[in-house]
């Protein structure tokens, strides 16, 4: 896929290439300027590389580069360059786009804290009914009938997960399987 996309970004590049080049033949400051000197340093570079590679040292002398290789040279070069733009365009554009559209996830840590919280709340809220409960039996302001049965008030020293209790939700499941601890 990659190798798709490369050949496609060099074949889109060509045109600007040309247009680069098509300008440097029309306005020769540019072309005088920019395009040959880039050329001839890149020659002189990649033949100075080439000796040093080869154990040869550094050239004591380097042959005059014409500018129609000057120019060849600078138009790759600039495609080259337009490349990389359209490579780093497209993979920043991916980059966002995969940001905008991703959805959060919830790791098994946090779900954990969540219940514990949940389950710390609840604890303390049916200890302070029963607390609130005794309170008004003891002062006769409440009707005993009203009042929650012995079961459903006996508020354990500390909240304690249900035992074998089948959850209609997969992701409890998933977790015990996980963790393999078995079900709460």
């Amino acid at each position: 896929m990659v190798q798709v996309f490369l050949i496609m970004a060099r074949q889109m590049s060509k045109p600007v290439a040309d247009y680069f080049m098509r300008y440097g033949k029309d306005h020769p400051i540019f072309r005088n300027k920019v395009l040959i000197p880039v050329g001839r340093s890149l020659v002189q570079m990649a033949t100075r590389l080439r000796m040093r590679n080869l154990g040869l040292g550094a050239p004591t002398t380097v042959a005059p580069v014409s500018e129609a290789a000057a120019l060849e040279q600078a138009s790759d070069l600039i495609q080259q360059i337009v490349i990389f733009g359209y490579s780093v365009g497209v993979f920043a554009g991916y980059y966002y786009y995969q940001k905008a559209n991703e959805k959060e996830t919830v790791d098994f840590k946090h779900l954990d804290e969540l219940k514990s919280n949940f389950d710390l709340k609840i604890w303390n809220l049916n200890r302070r009914i029963d607390d609130l409960e005794s309170k008004l039996k003891s002062q006769s302001l409440i009707p005993s009938f009203l009042t929650r049965s012995q079961s459903e008030s006996a508020v354990p020293a500390e909240p304690q997960p249900i035992p074998n209790a089948v959850s209609s939700i997969p992701f409890d499941e998933a977790l015990a399987i996980l963790k393999n601890t078995p079900r709460w």
